[in-house]
């Protein structure tokens, strides 16, 4: 693993714009948690959104699988208990 770390710093092309640092490789290279806020991926932000859209389908999906088994197996007890639901609020 070190020389593969070695080779990748060292591996810079050989026509570049004059000045300039594109195209070579960034010192944090091989670290997976990078600066939040001077990187270029936004980790936190993205396993914020990863997150919340997967707990929101989460919930979806077994909001849908519920009202789906009660209409399956006995619409009337279903019903009734919507009913009572929304009588108590």
């Amino acid at each position: 693993m070190d020389g593969l770390m070695e080779k990748y710093m060292a591996a810079v092309p050989e026509v570049r714009a004059p000045n300039s640092t594109c195209g070579e490789p960034r010192d944090d290279a091989f670290n997976i948690l990078r600066d939040p806020a001077a990187s270029d991926n936004p980790w936190p932000g993205l396993l914020l959104q990863s997150t919340l859209g997967c707990l929101w389908y989460w919930c979806a999906d077994q909001v849908r699988n519920s009202l789906n088994w009660c209409v399956i197996v006995n619409f009337d007890v279903f019903l009734a208990g919507s009913i009572k639901c929304v009588h108590v609020c």
